[in-house]
């Protein structure tokens, strides 16, 4: 069906509140009718004079056609605060021909504390404001790897590096050997800024970070690496337990069992080459840290196994990192150059 406008709560009271309230959109138009609506609130308070705040609400998205939407909205004085706005379920994609015309807001007031936006899959906006926390989760049963998780279109300003987390617990794509698994988790060819104000809060939260489920690990960047940039991107390694074999018919530079580019212990993890041409070097495990300043990273119980192909040089594990062990590691050659 079509609706002008929907609301998860609503009030006109001038002492009222919009709290705890929710919104979940799995098909149907929300649109407007003469010129007005089309607009999804959470929490609504339509008194000008009201001190109540729309706070604690949520929305979520799983389908559907709809203009703005709001966790939180006040046309008074009140806090739009502490609300939350879904984009997927975890699970499934977004059902097919879902559109979000127009922004999300956290809520429309300018403090923007614990207005959360989660995004869960594949999904486009014109743009996101008023959140402090945005959140990815990378599930790959509910996402399209080759396109980007959220893509934009107006510029999108004064978000926070410090509050950007990435959530890979049901991760569970297929690891390359010559690759990482890279992911968009944002993308705006207008520009995405970390900036809050004066304040460049990608420096200020270290740069490059990165996330660790189980034996795989996410580093996280903008696509500049620094506070504007036009990506927000993730590359996955498997950096433990990982057995593997190379045999590509196109040569690569490099190709590796177990990687990390974060500093994690890489161990037992397993490169057997037959065929091909890898063309500077092959291991069972290779340390790298990207992290600014950091200098850990070890190697253990890993191997690499050549019986065939063209290898320049072969490695059991190697580190490039100022500091760090290699401990145990093995490499045997059976045949190939």
């Amino acid at each position: 069906g079509t609706v002008r406008n929907i609301y998860g709560g609503f009030t006109s009271s001038d002492g009222g509140s919009a709290t705890g309230n929710k919104v979940n959109i799995s098909g149907g138009t929300v649109a407007p009718a003469s010129g007005v609506g089309g607009t999804v609130y959470g929490g609504y308070i339509s008194s000008a004079t009201s001190a109540g705040g729309a706070t604690g609400n949520s929305v979520t998205i799983t389908g559907g056609s709809m203009g703005d939407v709001y966790g939180g909205f006040t046309n008074g004085t009140g806090k739009t605060t502490g609300n939350t706005v879904n984009l997927g379920d975890g699970e499934h994609s977004l059902a097919a021909g879902t559109t979000i015309n127009g922004t999300i807001y956290g809520g429309n007031g300018t403090d923007t504390t614990g207005n959360t936006l989660n995004v869960k899959t594949n999904a486009a906006a014109a743009n996101i404001k008023n959140f402090e926390n945005l959140a990815f989760y990378v599930n790959s049963s509910a996402l399209n790897a080759a396109n980007p998780m959220l893509t934009l279109s107006s510029a999108t300003n004064n978000l926070d590096w410090r509050k950007l987390t990435v959530d890979a617990s049901k991760f569970s794509g297929t690891i390359s050997t010559f690759e990482p698994y890279n992911l968009v988790l944002m993308q705006n060819a207008a520009g995405i800024s970390f900036m809050k104000g004066t304040d460049d809060t990608y420096t200020l939260g270290g740069g490059v970070k990165s996330t660790t489920s189980g034996d795989f690990e996410f580093t996280i960047d903008t696509s500049s690496h620094a506070a504007s940039a036009t990506q927000v991107t993730a590359a996955g390694y498997k950096f433990k337990n990982h057995v593997a074999s190379y045999s590509e018919a196109t040569p690569h530079t490099e190709a590796w069992a177990g990687r990390t580019a974060a500093g994690n212990k890489v161990e037992k993890n397993k490169l057997t080459v037959t065929a091909g041409n890898i063309t500077a070097a092959a291991y069972g495990g290779l340390v790298i840290n990207n992290k600014p300043n950091a200098t850990t990273g070890d190697a253990e119980n890993n191997r690499i196994v050549v019986s065939g192909g063209n290898v320049q040089a072969a490695y059991g594990a190697k580190l490039l990192t100022k500091g760090g062990s290699a401990t145990k590691n093995t490499a045997v050659i059976t045949g190939g150059t």
